[in-house]
């Protein structure tokens, strides 16, 4: 006897990939990063200094720029975000991930002073 399944292959790719990088804290940060200043096509690319400044200043005092580039390449490997080779190299969400993101967002329950420091920009 056979079943037939009827599954979106693509939704269940999407729905891992961003599952697997939003268990990753730092992954988290550099995408609000992303998202908070608007890096959602080349136009409005973050460069990288700013993405790890950002994040040391405002979540994660203890983050390493390695580490920043190891995840940001991560998230291109998976293929949400994409680069400029501009000199700083630049970042941006790409534009079929922005919805979804923000949608996982909404659902996760962040630490407060995570919280709390986004919402006073």
């Amino acid at each position: 006897m056979e079943f037939e399944i009827d599954i979106d292959r693509e939704e269940i790719e999407n729905y891992s990939v961003l599952e697997t990088v939003l268990n990753d804290d730092l992954c988290k940060a550099i995408l609000l990063v992303l998202l908070k200043n608007r890096a959602f096509d080349q136009n409005h690319a973050l460069p990288t200094p700013d993405i790890h400044r950002t994040i040391k200043i405002k979540i994660d005092r203890s983050a390493k720029y390695l580490q920043i580039w190891k995840r940001l390449y991560k998230l291109m490997e998976y293929g949400i975000v994409d680069r400029i080779e501009d000199n700083p190299v630049r970042w941006y969400v790409k534009g079929e991930y922005i919805n979804k993101i923000i949608e996982k967002f909404s659902k996760i329950e962040l630490p407060e002073t995570k919280q709390m420091e986004f919402k006073q920009q």
